[in-house]
């Protein structure tokens, strides 16, 4: 809706700074979660959620407003980070769930997540299909 009320370039400098503001709060949100031990479960989790707000944000800084329309009607570009946000929410939940199970998890966690991006990145690369 916000690109037709404030235009595409508006929304995609919108959609970067929050982006940016992600990347923050990843940093922050594992310290929360651990409260400031410095356990390995805490380090694994950083590094994974950080890792995981990365892969994310990357695809909003290639987002191009002047982006030619598919035969589908979509952006691809765009259709790709939509699908990647929300690929990232799982992944988060993903990880959260494996590190409140305790190092092990928090090790596993970050492993899974980057094997299924990994995965991801791998057959939008095959296929150019945004949502794989």
């Amino acid at each position: 809706m916000m690109p037709g009320v404030k235009g595409p370039r508006r929304t995609i400098l919108e959609m970067r700074v929050y982006g940016c503001l992600l990347l923050l709060t990843s940093s922050i949100g594992p310290y929360l979660i651990f409260s400031g031990n410095d356990s390995n479960a805490y380090i694994f989790f950083l590094m994974g959620s950080l890792f995981v707000a990365i892969w994310y944000v990357r695809t909003l800084f290639v987002l191009d407003h002047d982006e030619e329309m598919d035969s589908t009607g979509k952006m691809p570009k765009a259709a790709r980070s939509f699908w990647v946000s929300q690929l990232y929410l799982g992944l988060m939940f993903l990880m959260a769930l494996f590190a409140s199970s305790g190092d092990f998890g928090s090790i596993i966690g970050p492993i899974l997540a980057a094997l299924i991006i990994v995965r991801s990145e791998k057959k939008f690369s095959e296929t150019g299909n945004p949502f794989v």
